[in-house]
């Protein structure tokens, strides 16, 4: 069912997983789990709440329509965040861009680890 193939390329597409899909959507996890298993029919509630919690359209998600506009807002809303970031960091990052290779890497190793 293309339903969930267009489910699943949109959690990925926007770095979400099953759990949080299942939060936003208040789709009960096992029934994403299991309907993308099984590639079997959902519930047209449900269907609806996983469409707005991903935001996108369901007829996006039923395959009857593409979903251009929303991939081209999505792209320009990580470009404004990216760039925000830059302006927040930027001093930082030009001091980064001074050091010698063997400080970079320790820094870097440094802002990674409290990552984990």
């Amino acid at each position: 069912m293309i339903f969930w193939q267009n489910v699943s390329s949109e959690l990925e597409y926007q770095s979400m997983s099953r759990k949080e899909l299942a939060f936003k959507s208040e789709v009960p996890l096992s029934t994403i789990n299991k309907g993308m298993q099984r590639n079997s029919n959902c519930y047209a509630e449900d269907a609806l709440k996983i469409a707005r919690a991903l935001n996108v359209s369901l007829e996006y998600l039923l395959g009857l329509k593409n979903n251009t506009e929303k991939e081209v807002a999505f792209s320009e809303s990580i470009k404004i965040n990216e760039i925000n970031l830059f302006h927040k960091y930027k001093k930082t990052l030009y001091a980064l861009e001074k050091m010698q290779n063997p400080q970079k890497k320790l820094f870097v190793q440094l802002i990674e680890s409290f990552n984990k």
